[in-house]
């Protein structure tokens, strides 16, 4: 009886710090994330630079925020696309003109080299692997939106 009721228990202990551990993974990072934003033109010439503080867990929602908290910028998006950008009323980015905006970070975890990298302050970031909707924004983590001609 007693060897029974240790199993017993022992398996309910098993369970409950199953379910604790699966519930903990599942989670994803709460709080704020401190992040650096920079827009670049064409030739690599920085246009602007941000640092945000927010709670959003991906890019796309950090750069919604950004543009709603600066006067100066407006980021147009076409479902989950970043097309391009204005700063101080200069627009950067152009399907007319074949230019479009490129996403590259320092998150090894979410770029891909191959796919090209850009240099700035002597720093090279590599292309995303992902869209802004998919990029987690990092603590301490650097995204680049560059415009390049096609």
């Amino acid at each position: 009886m007693k060897k029974r009721f240790l199993l017993i228990a022992a398996l309910a202990l098993i369970a409950v710090l199953s379910l604790s551990l699966l519930a903990a993974c599942g989670e994803e990072e709460e709080g704020e994330a401190e992040c650096v934003i920079i827009f670049a033109d064409s030739e690599n010439n920085i246009v602007a630079e941000y640092k945000l503080t927010t709670t959003q867990k991906h890019l796309e929602g950090a750069l919604r925020e950004l543009d709603e908290k600066e006067a100066s910028l407006a980021i147009t998006n076409n479902s989950g696309y970043i097309e391009g950008f204005a700063c101080n009323g200069t627009v950067y980015g152009s399907a007319a003109r074949n230019e479009y905006a490129l996403l590259f970070c320092d998150d090894e975890q979410y770029t891909n080299p191959v796919w090209g990298t850009i240099e700035l302050n002597g720093k090279t970031y590599a292309s995303a692997a992902v869209g802004a909707a998919d990029l987690p924004v990092k603590n301490g983590g650097t995204y680049v939106i560059a415009i390049r001609a096609f």
